[in-house]
């Protein structure tokens, strides 16, 4: 994701790094999140490996996601960008300052798109047959699962999510005025009814927390909407 929600830097516990030169920071609620997410194998087998495995396929899976924005947007001028890894997911900030709307929306799409392309590699190289060691093994299927899920779920138009920025993009770039309410709106209804189907899919309280917050943040799009005197301001882009 690109930018998702404002940025809270500066928390005790945070990592630090760099990727090339792309500055990187790990909130420790990054790492939450990705155990709550394994709470099927603590319930399955509460063996530690798996567990292990399945935060470091997330960490890599996740910020391999926001590289590829970042490293489209640097292709397209972008400078400047960084990443943040938080309980929210990622956010690859700075990696859409570029001029043309194509532009950004090619940016947005590398993300989930760097992902597929990583599982149709694993898909070709490990077979169903693995490796022959079982760890090496959950490690590889979570990796398939993960670069597949997520960027599926990236992709769906709700704003925030990659999708919902593309839809935002394309619609404010032929309807200026309108482009923002209708992207507004659509993403709230999307938001609302996929998260009620994923509920009671997975019975799962931080998916519909997760699409609860993404409802909320359009609704709070569509009243500053009707707030404001026109559409065509472009000073949202980032």
């Amino acid at each position: 994701m690109v930018k998702m929600f404002a940025e809270t830097t500066n928390q005790p516990g945070q990592i630090s790094f760099h990727v090339g030169r792309t500055p990187v920071i790990v909130q420790p609620f990054f790492w939450l999140i990705t155990l709550l997410l394994a709470s099927s194998y603590f319930q399955e087998k509460p063996q530690p490996w798996p567990i292990v495995t399945w935060v470091l396929a997330c960490f890599g899976s996740i910020l391999l996601h926001e590289l590829g924005h970042v490293w489209m947007g640097s292709f397209f001028g972008a400078a400047g960008c960084r990443i943040l890894l938080s309980g929210m997911g990622g956010l690859a900030v700075g990696a859409t300052r570029c001029q043309f709307m194509w532009q950004r929306v090619l940016v947005y799409l590398a993300g989930p798109c760097i992902q597929l392309l990583l599982a149709c590699i694993l898909f070709f190289l490990f077979p169903e047959e693995g490796t022959g060691w079982i760890i090496s093994d959950i490690f590889i299927r979570q990796m398939m699962l993960i670069n597949i899920v997520w960027p599926v779920f990236n992709l769906l138009p709700i704003f925030p999510l990659d999708g919902g920025q593309i839809t935002r993009e394309i619609l404010h770039g032929y309807l200026p005025r309108l482009g923002e309410v209708i992207s507004a709106w659509s993403s709230l209804i999307i938001a609302v009814g996929v998260g009620i189907l994923v509920f009671q899919a997975t019975k799962s309280i931080y998916n519909a927390l997760l699409f609860g917050i993404f409802a909320v943040t359009n609704l709070q799009r569509i009243q500053n909407t009707s707030h404001e005197k026109g559409y065509g301001d472009s000073s949202w882009r980032h």
